[in-house]
């Protein structure tokens, strides 16, 4: 029996963290306990929808409502210690300096008393009249890039600053900012590139010189191009499942080629009989390799998957090996059942539990893997792979979910994954006093996928 339309909808509901700007439930974007921990490790990260503004902040803050279009982040703590503590975000389109930033954010802040922090020119302290002649202490921190400035302000009660100055100010030293950037790949001489948000395809144009091969050649690098456009559905569903909501991102290079003895020779050990496109983790770009000689049928169904996979290595840094595979079989399949999260066809449900019965890839074999041995899975490793992600995400057990959402959560914007999946480890044992044990976590994905129907 395939999901009820309420099981659907509570399995897509089941996938989407928790928004970068909101605070993490428990056991999510916690950092591993340790012996002589310091006491801020259970801070949250908030992030502007367009992760160019973050910053940390003590357990139970609250986001509010944004009215102000230049406020990218604005909350307070209803309760506990910093009850009342006001922390605001934000952003502005700017070109001309800190210097000139910081007399309009003093401008801005308007409050008295002003007084620079010692040895900056970024981060002052003002005095600002509540109600009821409270004073209250405007702690500021600003920052200029090339094409944006921002600053963060915590309101505070003077008395409560006075106290405990300290939270304010690691609050304002985890401040990181970041506007455009650029892309991480260099275009080789004589290539010709198009360009997405997401994506880049580049192909060696001017190395092709017949005329009318050069115009056919030229053609698929457009027919690449628009497979992996932003509207395509398979794309938005890769970019929602991490809530990416940026205007910009380092796009991800798609390199396409002439010919296929060019193709084979780019693609190496990771070339088999009969590929089209190969994605290519290890190459220092970690690019896209698809073979547009002529004849060649472009085919979404193998393009997508993949150039998805690439998105989310640049997305959340270089994962594991065994999790590429299972991503790409994971996204291929929720686009069979209309791009929801969790979802996939029958068949597949049937493949997966007569596997999981038997003798799936052990858990700790799939951890094992690298890039070599992933490409050289059949398809009940690569079932297997999938079957342990879909656990992972969609499973009964709730630590487990979060361990794999607090994964995902921590590894935005990283280079490596594998810090995050510690972490994420770390957070699962905290979270249930217990080991995290790959033969459990392998017998309680068999259970799961033994019982569906």
């Amino acid at each position: 029996m395939r999901p009820t339309l309420l099981a659907a909808a509570l399995l897509a509901a089941a996938l989407p963290w928790p928004c970068p700007s909101a605070p993490a439930a428990p056991g999510e974007g916690e950092e591993p306990s340790a012996p002589g921990a310091s006491e801020d490790d259970d801070w949250v990260t908030l992030r502007n929808d367009m992760e160019t503004l973050e910053f940390r902040v003590p357990p139970g803050y609250v986001p509010k409502e944004l009215t102000n279009p230049n406020t990218v982040i604005y909350g307070s703590w209803p309760e506990g210690p910093h009850k009342s503590v006001i922390v605001t975000g934000f952003a502005y389109a700017w070109t001309h300096g800190l210097e000139e930033f910081m007399k309009f954010v003093v401008k801005d802040v308007n409050g008295t008393a002003l007084e620079y922090a010692p040895g900056s020119n970024s981060r002052f302290t003002c005095e600002r009249m509540g109600t009821e002649r409270t004073v209250y202490i405007a702690f500021v921190e600003a920052r200029a890039e090339k094409e944006q400035a921002f600053y963060v302000r915590a309101l505070v009660e003077k008395e409560m600053f006075l106290k405990d100055r300290e939270t304010w100010t690691k609050v304002l030293d985890s401040i990181k900012t970041q506007s455009k950037p650029e892309d991480p790949f260099k275009i080789p001489a004589g290539w010709k590139v198009l360009r997405t948000t997401v994506f880049a395809t580049l192909g060696p144009l001017e190395s092709v010189q017949d005329k009318k091969a050069k115009d056919l050649f030229d053609r698929r690098l457009f027919e690449v191009n628009a497979i992996v456009d932003d509207n395509e559905d398979a794309i938005r569903f890769a970019r929602m499942l991490t809530e990416d909501k940026r205007q910009w991102t380092r796009r991800r290079p798609i390199h396409v080629y002439p010919t296929p003895d060019a193709f084979k020779a780019a693609c190496g050990d990771a070339w088999v009989e009969g590929a089209t496109v190969v994605y290519l983790p290890d190459h220092p770009d970690r690019v896209l390799a698809v073979d547009g000689s002529p004849g060649v049928v472009l085919d979404k169904g193998e393009i997508l998957p993949l150039a998805s996979v690439s998105y989310l290595e640049g997305r959340l840094g270089r994962l594991p090996a065994w999790m590429r595979v299972a991503f790409r079989s994971y996204l291929n399949y929720g686009a069979k059942r209309g791009y929801k999260p969790g979802l996939f066809p029958d068949a597949v449900l049937k493949k997966a539990k007569d596997l999981f019965s038997k003798h799936p890839l052990p858990f700790e074999d799939a951890l094992a893997l690298d890039a070599a041995k992933a490409r050289a899975l059949d398809e009940n490793g690569r079932l297997s792979c999938w079957g342990y992600l879909q656990y992972g995400f969609h499973g009964p057990e709730a630590p487990v979910r979060d361990m794999f959402r607090g994964f995902l959560k921590n590894t935005i914007g990283s280079e490596d994954a594998s810090v995050a999946w510690g972490k994420a480890v770390a957070a699962y044992e905290r979270a249930t006093k217990k080991p995290f044990k790959t033969k459990d976590f392998e017998s309680g994905a068999k259970k799961w996928l033994k019982s569906m129907k």
